[in-house]
């Protein structure tokens, strides 16, 4: 959840989400110290009033990133190839590379929080579907 979309239903308030908290989680991301989805779960932690510094909230909530290896990423790539063969030759055959988003988008959802960083998935999608990078 995107911090504009917390503000959907209320006005908009600077000291919801003050800006030395959005540097701090911009300074973890930058640090590949937390995930994109970890990041938004911070911002959504704040928003709702906690009191924490980023560092804290990451130490407390277990959102620091902990990749997995490649042998891990690689395991979880190609189960959800196995899954999907009509999506694979939709990329390997009529060239619909975009459709490596979805992929990417479950090794995400599927892998414990924090341990998938979506460049690597999409690199290691990328290379196990022979297509290089053409996203």
């Amino acid at each position: 959840m995107e911090l504009g979309s917390l503000f959907q239903d209320e006005p908009w308030d600077p000291n919801r989400v003050p800006a030395d908290y959005l540097a701090g989680v911009i300074s973890h991301i930058r640090r590949k110290e937390v995930t994109s989805p970890s990041a938004k779960r911070l911002l959504a932690i704040k928003f709702e009033g906690d009191q924490r510094s980023v560092s804290e909230v990451v130490h407390q909530e277990n959102l620091l990133l902990q990749p997995l290896s490649q042998e891990e990423y690689i395991k979880l790539a190609q189960t959800l190839l196995e899954e999907k063969p009509d999506m694979v030759r939709d990329i390997t055959e009529k060239g619909q590379v975009k459709k490596v988003g979805w992929f990417v988008g479950q090794m995400v959802i599927r892998a414990p929080d924090g341990s998938v960083e979506p460049d690597k998935a999409k690199e290691v999608l990328l290379n196990l579907l022979g297509v290089g990078e053409k996203v």
